[in-house]
C-alpha cells in the first residue's frame, strides 16, 4: 500500500480498555466478581445485562466515578497499533462521550495526550461517526458504528475487542485491520 490514507480510529475498546474499568465499577456497585474473560464469553455489547440492571443504572454507575475515563488503562498494544497506523496515513481518533458524564470529553483528551501524545486537534468527540463517512477508513469495535458508517458511504473495519474476544492479541487485531485495508484499498 503506497498511498497514504486517512484512518479514523475508535478509542474505547480499540485502544482504551473501557470494558475492564466498567466491569470494576459494576462489580463494586453490585457486589459481583465478573471477570473480563467471563464478560467476553457473554460477548454482548450491553454491559448492563450480566448485572441485571438497566442501561440507565449502568450509566449512573459509570458516571459516578469522577475520573473513570482518565484512569482507563490502555489496551496492551495501544501505542504499537497507533504508531503502525500512523505509518500508513493520518490517524484521527473518533470517540463518543458518555451520555451524562460532563468530564468525559476532557478526560478522554487527557488520556490520549498522556498515553499516545495525541492532542485535541487529532480528535473528534461525538456520537455520529457516520457524518465522517467518506473522509477515511473507520476502525471500530462496534458493529453498529461500522454498519452505519458503511451505509452512509464510508469504509470501515470491524475489529475484535477485549469485550468480545478472549485472549485477544495485537496480531489478531492487526490481521483483521490488514485484511480490511486490503478490501477497501
Amino acid at each position: 500500500m503506497n498511498k497514504k490514507i486517512n484512518i479514523l480510529l475508535d478509542m474505547d475498546g480499540v485502544i482504551a480498555d473501557f470494558t475492564s474499568s466498567a466491569i470494576d465499577a459494576l462489580n463494586k456497585e453490585y457486589n459481583r466478581n465478573i471477570t473480563l474473560k467471563e464478560y467476553a464469553d457473554f460477548g454482548g455489547w450491553n454491559m448492563w445485562e450480566p448485572y441485571n440492571c438497566t442501561e440507565d443504572d449502568f450509566w449512573r454507575v459509570i458516571n459516578s466515578h469522577d475520573n473513570l475515563y482518565a484512569e482507563i488503562k490502555p489496551i496492551e498494544w495501544a501505542k504499537k497499533l497507533y504508531l503502525k497506523l500512523c505509518e500508513l496515513g493520518e490517524v484521527t481518533i473518533v470517540t463518543a462521550p458518555s451520555f451524562n458524564g460532563p468530564n468525559c470529553a476532557s478526560q478522554k483528551l487527557h488520556w490520549l495526550r498522556e498515553h499516545l501524545g495525541i492532542d485535541a486537534g487529532q480528535v473528534f468527540i461525538g456520537y455520529r461517526k457516520r457524518l465522517l463517512a467518506g473522509n477515511g477508513i473507520l476502525i471500530d469495535d462496534n458493529i453498529n458504528n461500522v454498519n452505519d458508517f458503511i451505509a452512509n458511504g464510508g469504509q470501515a473495519i470491524l475489529v475484535p475487542a477485549t469485550w468480545n474476544t478472549n485472549d485477544l492479541t495485537f496480531d489478531m487485531v492487526w490481521d483483521v485491520i490488514q485484511k480490511g485495508l486490503d478490501k477497501w484499498q
